[in-house]
């Protein structure tokens, strides 16, 4: 028989208020204006929405799909073979049409878009800086020994 486990109502509400602050201070973060640039922005807000498993592991996946993607774009124009650009391209949009259905699955959402532009720009940021550096500083393995 399952029982759930019994709080004071003092002790739930300090977790409702807390729970209350982070929402705050992500939806506070995900607002603003960007002055110390991207890539500061986008790690301050990154692990609010990357937190759930089946979503780090699409990231773990798809972020090398994206950059060997992105290679190999230049390289097919380089190489003069075609083929290997739509190849380029199909991995990068693959592994955009992945991540951004697995963020569908995370508590916090991503914060809004610009404009196509900033769509861009995220996402080529997120691929090649700030998701490695998740992974490189310890905040991936956190995440996933964490359960949500």
């Amino acid at each position: 028989m399952f029982h759930r486990p019994r709080y004071s109502s003092a002790s739930r509400a300090s977790q409702l208020l807390q729970a209350r602050r982070r929402r705050e201070v992500y939806t506070l973060r995900m607002n603003i204006t960007r002055d110390d640039g991207l890539l500061a922005w986008q790690w301050s807000i990154y692990p609010y929405g990357h937190q759930e498993r089946r979503n780090l592991a699409v990231h773990a996946l798809t972020a090398p799909l994206f950059i060997l993607g992105t290679c190999a774009v230049p390289l097919a124009a380089l190489l003069r073979v075609p083929w290997l650009a739509g190849c380029g391209l199909g991995a990068m949009l693959a592994a955009l049409v992945l991540q951004g259905r697995t963020h569908k699955l995370e508590k916090t959402p991503p914060a809004p878009f610009r404009g196509p532009l900033d769509v861009l720009a995220r996402f080529f940021a997120e691929q090649w800086v700030t998701f490695p550096r998740y992974v490189l500083s310890g905040e991936f393995a956190r995440a996933w020994s964490k359960r949500v």
